[in-house]
């Protein structure tokens, strides 16, 4: 037991009907496995309790057959005795005290299957010893190896007669008898060696390589057979080409003649048509440089009224003051406040007939910010019914706070900015974080009640109001379902704007109905009368990043919490349980890593909301893991 495995004769050991006390050590010196087979229960158990702790000891408890079926096990006074094949006269009489101790039925287990599990895991031309010491059934059982081709795996099989007197099994064709038994093995006189015969190896070495030298042929011959179609498919393929060209050139020639005679009639026709489109095409270009000529006056006329508005409303301030002055001051004669009075009138009717005029231009080059639907309350009324509660509406937009709140903490003092803040939420919002804000809207309608609650808040126009604004003066601006009321052109106006009056880590907030929803893009995105278009988020997104905002990130919001639980997805989850509305939020420049704050990074790191893409993600990660 104490030599190297490496140096081991045989791979594996079966003795077959081991009974209770085999040589293990002198097996384990042969051997690196050892496979004890025994239908005795006694003796198993003996043998479990003796050398159960052993790694490479396999104790198996089979009553080895033939076949499987149910057959009857005789044990003796004598254990060599037990077995399947009851003691014959014969024996008897040779042994008198030779007696039954009992006999019980079990399941027989086939040879071949006994020997084929031992082997299984063992290498298919490894050396490996079988003794077989089942009495009488020596012989059948060996037949049986032999039958089940497993012999062929055995390099010795020793078979232990039961008495002195037993005859010798017939050696099958696989095996040869050997006079030389295995070294450092006590064995009886009578026990018979037989090895692997070694013309049975020398024959089956001989017809592998016939086997392969005929593989090789047929593999040659299948190749020259596919190589030969292969050619006489070209051949016939090339044929049929030949014809074909011969056809085509022929038709082809006529075709030439043909197209010739009409290329000659088509040419005048087409330089007469050429000479009209050209004049078509001059007059067309004309018309559109008119067009684009007018398109810039409106907007120009718009820009420019603005410009006289604000002027004449500055005069009219400097008028109202110098008015104010001359009614309390007596010094001053009656000529003189008269004339104040005169000016203050006369700047009163032009202030009013450019801001008429400023009104008309702006919608002929992009309608106002959020105007609204008439002056009798229905807007409010539209958006209390089917916006949401108040309550919902400020809790849906403090997702907001984390990334506002630290850009506040970074600029003490600098206030916010909303565009069509409507209601308040987002102000009030502001305002119980202690974060400055001032809103604008033109539907005073809208902001009815945001007085009431404090807020800081005026009726006006959007990109108006934005552009009066000094540089780096708000720490915030945002459109809260604002932008899908705009025209576009008017949107990328407010966008560029916005960065210029941002501070430097200065944050763009647009939040909007996300058509990415089936159900949004298709319905609900319609019941405010005032929207314009559906915008996707990547379109969105790109106008911040056109005008160089270093960071921009879309979030997607309020979709049911329930949709994150479920494991499989139904129909309606895909047309109704996305995100219905998202925000791009935009950062002008990133802060300096001093300054960052790390729930601000987190807050921008994070994924928010569902998408049809993340839908189809998770039940590709289910699908898999289900397979």
């Amino acid at each position: 037991m104490s030599q190297n495995k490496n140096t081991k004769p045989y791979q594996s050991l079966i003795h077959l009907g081991c009974g209770e006390a085999p040589n293990v050590d002198e097996y384990l010196a042969l051997a690196e496995h050892v496979w004890l087979i025994e239908a005795d229960s006694r003796a198993i158990d003996m043998l479990n309790e003796a050398l159960g702790a052993l790694e490479n000891v396999h104790i198996v408890n089979a009553l080895a057959d033939t076949e499987e079926r149910t057959g009857t096990f005789y044990r003796y006074s004598l254990p060599w005795a037990n077995g399947l094949v009851p003691v014959n006269e014969a024996t008897q009489q040779l042994y008198p005290g030779l007696r039954t101790l009992e006999s019980e039925e079990q399941p027989t287990t086939p040879v071949d299957r006994l020997l084929w599990q031992c082997l299984q895991k063992q290498k298919d031309t490894g050396d490996h010893l079988l003794f077989m010491d089942v009495g009488e059934s020596n012989h059948p059982l060996l037949q049986a190896l032999e039958d089940g081709g497993l012999l062929a795996r055995l390099h010795t099989v020793i078979v232990l007669p039961a008495h002195r007197r037993q005859s010798p099994v017939v050696v099958p064709p696989s095996l040869y008898p050997a006079n030389a038994k295995p070294e450092n093995l006590t064995l009886p006189d009578n026990a018979q060696v037989l090895k692997r015969h070694p013309l049975l190896l020398e024959l089956e070495a001989r017809q592998q390589d016939v086997k392969l030298e005929v593989d090789q042929v047929s593999e040659k011959l299948r190749e020259a057979e596919t190589e030969l179609e292969n050619r006489t498919r070209e051949r016939d393929q090339i044929k049929q080409q030949l014809v074909k060209c011969d056809e085509q050139l022929s038709a082809s020639n006529q075709e030439l003649e043909e197209r010739k005679r009409l290329t000659e009639q088509q040419a005048e026709a087409h330089k007469q048509a050429l000479a009209g489109e050209q004049e078509k095409t001059s007059q067309l270009a004309q018309e559109r440089d008119q067009y684009l000529r007018q398109r810039d006056e409106e907007w120009n006329k718009g820009e420019t009224l603005t410009k006289e508005r604000d002027e004449l409303k500055r005069q009219l301030e400097q008028a109202i003051k110098q008015r104010d002055e001359a009614r309390h001051h007596n010094h001053l004669n009656h000529q003189a406040k008269n004339a104040a009075e005169a000016r203050v009138s006369e700047l009163e009717e032009r202030l009013v007939e450019a801001t008429r005029y400023n009104q008309i231009a702006l919608k002929s080059g992009g309608e106002n910010l959020s105007a609204g639907i008439g002056g009798d309350g229905f807007y409010r009324a539209l958006e209390d019914k089917f916006r949401g509660t108040r309550k919902d509406i400020k809790q849906r937009v403090s997702v907001y706070l984390p990334f506002v709140r630290p850009i506040a903490e970074r600029n003490p003092g600098v206030p916010a900015l909303d565009l069509g803040c409507g209601r308040g939420e987002w102000l009030e919002v502001l305002k119980e974080a202690n974060i400055a804000g001032h809103g604008i809207d033109q539907n005073t309608g809208m902001l009815q009640g945001d007085d009431a609650l404090g807020l800081s808040v005026e009726q006006g126009d959007a990109i108006t109001y934005l552009r009066a604004q000094a540089d780096a003066s708000r720490i915030c601006v945002s459109l809260i379902h604002v932008v899908e009321h705009l025209p576009f052109d008017m949107l990328r106006d407010i966008v560029a704007e916005a960065k210029r009056v941002l501070v430097p880590d200065g944050l763009l907030i647009m939040e909007t109905p996300n058509p990415e929803n089936i159900t949004v893009g298709s319905c609900t995105f319609y019941m405010d009368p005032t929207h314009r278009n559906p915008l996707p988020p990547r379109l969105l997104a790109f106008v911040p990043e056109f005008y160089g905002f270093e960071r921009v990130k879309v979030i997607r919001l309020q979709e049911s919490p329930t949709i994150h639980q479920k494991e499989h997805f139904d129909t309606i989850d895909y047309l109704s349980a996305i995100s219905p509305d998202y925000a791009v939020i935009a950062q002008v420049s990133l802060p300096s890593n001093e300054l960052a704050n790390v729930s601000e990074q987190k807050s921008w790191e994070r994924e928010y909301g569902i998408s049809l893409s993340s839908m189809l993600q998770k039940k590709a990660v289910l699908k898999k893991n289900d397979e």
